[in-house]
């Protein structure tokens, strides 16, 4: 499906194309635009590469499960931490933003606006008029950015960076046993962590992939998740 695409959004779209690299992107103009779901599209097909670009779905966690746009990563706006997550990604990279109907993406990218965040593509319609327009769609777990549940560890940020690190519940009263494997289940590191303890992720250690990982006390899983290095 061929859509014509307005000429003030590809002057925008290839200027922020030109800026791929964050460092140049903070000389340029930001580029804070709501587009439809065609130019959503092509943004995707573009960058789809671009270890500097990040599709956000800010939809509840159950909404996300019964269907999202591959690659994107799970942000509930309603989340009692969103804006704190939100101040843990990198500000110059590239972001597009999506939610049901198109609520919630505007309301967080309002936030992202504010936060100084410099590319920002809010996705009007929603996943409503994704799916209504024959675009495709994931289900499953996805990768989840941030969630009410309480949880021994958490990874920030997460689209991961290489200053992503293993935050430590303070609340945690034994010593956790974290492993992480690669996408085959071969063990790759084994981390011994106390409360509060904030752990180097090293992610620039890792290859581009899928890795999972499982927090244990006294051998007993507690939690487990997964995630993904570009």
């Amino acid at each position: 499906m061929i859509q014509k695409i307005n000429c003030w959004f590809l002057f925008s779209f290839f200027m922020s194309a030109f800026f791929l690299n964050p460092a140049a992107a903070q000389d340029s103009n930001p580029v804070l635009l709501s587009i439809d779901v065609h130019e959503a599209d092509s943004i995707i097909r573009i960058y789809t590469d671009s270890v500097h670009f990040y599709i956000l779905d800010v939809r509840t966690a159950s909404e996300y499960a019964g269907g999202f746009i591959a690659d994107a990563t799970n942000l509930d706006y309603n989340g009692s931490g969103f804006s704190d997550s939100l101040k843990q990604l990198n500000r110059d990279h590239i972001y597009l933003v999506y939610c049901h109907a198109g609520g919630r993406s505007y309301a967080a990218f309002n936030v992202m606006k504010n936060l100084g965040f410099t590319h920002v593509y809010n996705m009007t319609g929603g996943i409503s008029a994704w799916i209504a327009a024959g675009y495709p769609i994931n289900t499953g777990t996805g990768v989840r950015l941030f969630s009410n549940e309480f949880n021994p560890i958490r990874i920030y940020p997460n689209p991961l960076t290489p200053e992503s690190v293993i935050r430590v519940s303070p609340d945690i009263q034994e010593v956790l046993q974290i492993k992480i494997s690669n996408a085959l289940g071969a063990q790759i590191r084994f981390i011994e962590a106390t409360a509060g303890q904030i752990v180097d992720l090293r992610v620039n250690d890792l290859r581009s992939g899928l890795y999972f990982y499982s927090v244990g006390i006294k051998n007993t899983q507690i939690q487990s998740g997964r995630f993904i290095v570009h």
